[in-house]
């Protein structure tokens, strides 16, 4: 029964926030018609780039940029601007350039006072933001939030969303020094004016970083309001100068009523009335120029203390009387809004919510019916995948076995193998070395037999030389004594061995000039 409750609980939370959007989209609708009628009070130097100018997301993000720039001077022109924006962005679905738009139309109630409207679209842009995760908005529109809760007077809800904006400034890298400005303004307006000097020290350190004068600007103001408190007045007018003077150069107006209000007090304090005067009466004046009903509340109560310190209390009174018909004014009006739209969002929730928690009911009822199907039938194909991959891991595991057991056997064979060709190339570095010993040994030899060869040689050319020189000539000389010899008268048997001798003489001498021409034939060859 709790959890159902529960879930009751958050379909009607969740059902509020869609019918507050849609009541918040009708209204859209309705200021975007107030737009388009109002298009040609718009200003004449901005209507050529709204006809002219293709609607797509460079236009809207140039509008956008147009509408900031009128916030400053003009919140009813810059409201207008931002509905078209609004418009045009949803028609190209530009979702960014959508969400700035409605922080933009927040920013336009927040000027002129209305903080219950702005809170709504900041919330809106906040919403818009999250969804499509773009940190830098979401950062702008949670610390316009805690400027509305500032402003409202509840200063820890205000540091809370404005620490949140702080968190997300540091994710998406962009600027955050007027954060810490915002976080110590609402310690100023606590009371804790040490907390206050220490966020605006920050403050000032990270704008003289990002070059944001207008920081400086809020910052210089802080200080002033602090050194007034502390009773240096003088001291605070130098820092409401300095503000003063960014502020007109940024023409941020509604900055500058805060600023001559501060300047206001700061010269009742010293006594100076007339400069007080002057200031309270500027500050009226452009507070009336641009719509500002909560500055000009703080104007008449500003004036009020400054004609009680002059001792008029006729005036005083006079004009405490235009503050409490303003506050009135502006109080009734909220009121009437307020409770005009709960009566409207009461109504249409009465009703819708009845018709969708039946409809959720039956819904949830067919969703759990169908999610039981898919849940069955996701079992089961589930154990039926479970069964035929453990069918297919078994088998794979027995062809990884039989596998195993065949490259158990092949390296078996292969390492066999390996030690056969180890042993044989062992045998092969042995034979090699035995080769190369007997390659050695028969240079050796060869070099001996070439040494006994060339030795032989020259042994064999002194032999022919002996052969040709020394041995023929004793044989010539035998020849030619026989030859002297047969001319002699011999006896027959002694001319028979005369014959004899020449003939072996004869042969000694063929067969001597045989042996030379051989040697001399053999030396010619080599």
């Amino acid at each position: 029964m709790g959890v159902l409750s529960g879930k009751v609980l958050q379909v009607i939370t969740s059902l509020k926030d869609f019918f507050v959007c849609r009541v918040l989209s009708v209204l859209l609708g309705v200021f975007s018609c107030f737009a388009a009628s109002a298009q040609a009070d718009l200003p004449d130097s901005i209507q050529p780039f709204l006809k002219s100018t293709p609607k797509d997301s460079t236009y809207v993000i140039q509008l956008n940029a147009i509408t900031f720039n009128y916030l400053k001077s003009n919140p009813s022109i810059a409201r207008l601007l931002a509905n078209q924006s609004i418009d045009i962005s949803q028609e190209i679905n530009f979702s960014k350039g959508y969400a700035r738009a409605l922080d933009l139309t927040g920013s336009s109630y927040w000027v002129v006072g209305d903080y219950e409207s702005a809170l709504n679209y900041y919330q809106i842009s906040a919403r818009e933001s999250g969804a499509i995760h773009d940190t830098i908005s979401l950062a702008r529109a949670y610390h316009n939030m805690g400027e509305v809760y500032k402003k409202i007077g509840d200063y820890t809800k205000s540091i809370e969303l404005l620490t949140t904006s702080l968190e997300w400034n540091k994710r998406s890298k962009s600027p955050y020094a007027i954060a810490l400005y915002n976080i110590g303004e609402d310690y100023l307006l606590m009371g804790r004016l040490k907390d206050a000097i220490d966020s605006f020290n920050k403050a000032i350190s990270q704008a003289l970083i990002e070059n944001d004068t207008r920081t400086l600007a809020y910052v210089y103001q802080g200080f002033g309001i602090v050194r007034l408190k502390e009773g240096e007045s003088f001291q605070a007018l130098a820092y409401l100068t300095k503000a003063e003077k960014l502020w007109k150069s940024q023409q941020e107006l509604r900055s500058l009523v805060q600023t001559y209000q501060t300047f206001t007090e700061a010269y009742v304090a010293i006594g100076e009335y007339g400069k007080a005067q002057t200031y309270i009466d500027q500050a009226k004046q452009i507070a009336t120029e641009i719509q500002a009903a909560d500055l000009q509340i703080s104007n008449y109560d500003t004036e009020a203390k400054l004609y009680m310190a002059q001792g008029d209390y006729k005036k005083a009174v006079s004009v405490l009387t235009k503050y409490s018909a303003v506050k009135d004014s502006v109080y009734n009006f909220k009121k009437t809004e307020q409770i005009a739209r709960l009566q409207t969002l009461f109504d249409t929730e009465s009703r819708d919510i009845e018709n969708q928690l039946l409809k959720n009911e039956q819904s949830e009822k067919a969703e759990q019916i169908k999610f039981q199907q898919l849940l069955i039938l996701a079992i089961s194909v589930g154990l039926a995948v479970a069964l035929f991959m453990a069918w297919a891991l078994f088998r794979q595991r027995k062809q990884i076995l039989v596998v195993n057991e065949l490259l158990k056997e092949r390296n078996s064979e292969v390492q066999q193998q390996k030690e056969e060709i180890d042993s044989q190339a062992k045998k092969l570095i042995s034979l090699n070395e035995q080769l190369q010993n007997m390659n050695r040994s028969l240079e050796e030899r060869i070099e001996e037999r070439t040494h006994l060869l060339r030795t032989q040689n020259e042994k064999l050319a002194s032999y022919a030389h002996a052969n040709a020189h020394h041995l023929r000539a004793p044989i010539v000389s035998i020849l030619g004594l026989l030859n002297l010899i047969e001319k002699i008268q011999l006896p027959p048997e002694d001319q028979v061995l005369i014959r004899h001798l020449q003939k072996c003489g004869q042969d000694l001498d063929r067969i001597t000039r045989s042996i030379s021409r051989d040697l001399e034939k053999e030396e010619s060859n080599r």
